[in-house]
């Protein structure tokens, strides 16, 4: 076989350049998409890396949100009418509530 590929390309230079162009562009080609694919690889890592850190602050915020929530909902009850939240919370108001709220 070796002895028959040395008369090849002793015969013709030419299919031997063609042949050696040929694995060249083949690597080549290869090489470029195993770069496309481990580049696809690393967005796709730092897109998950991105979203679990989104998710992550987005719970910070909102357990940090909600705790301020409750505290201005305790401070705005303390700061109200007792007896109207009593009454409120009681439902002691009659079919009419709409009479406690007016102005006299």
């Amino acid at each position: 076989m070796t002895q028959n590929l040395n008369s090849d390309s002793a015969a013709n230079p030419m299919a031997t350049l063609k042949q050696g162009l040929a694995y060249e562009v083949d690597d080549i080609v290869k090489l470029e998409l195993t770069a496309e694919q481990m580049l696809q690889d690393e967005a796709r890592l730092v897109f998950d890396y991105m979203a679990n850190d989104a998710r992550d602050w987005w719970g910070d915020v909102k357990g940090g949100v909600r705790g301020w929530e409750l505290a201005a909902g305790d401070l705005l009850l303390s700061a109200a009418d007792p007896t109207s939240v009593e009454w409120q919370l009681g439902q002691w108001w009659s079919e009419k509530p709409y009479l406690y709220h007016q102005i006299k």
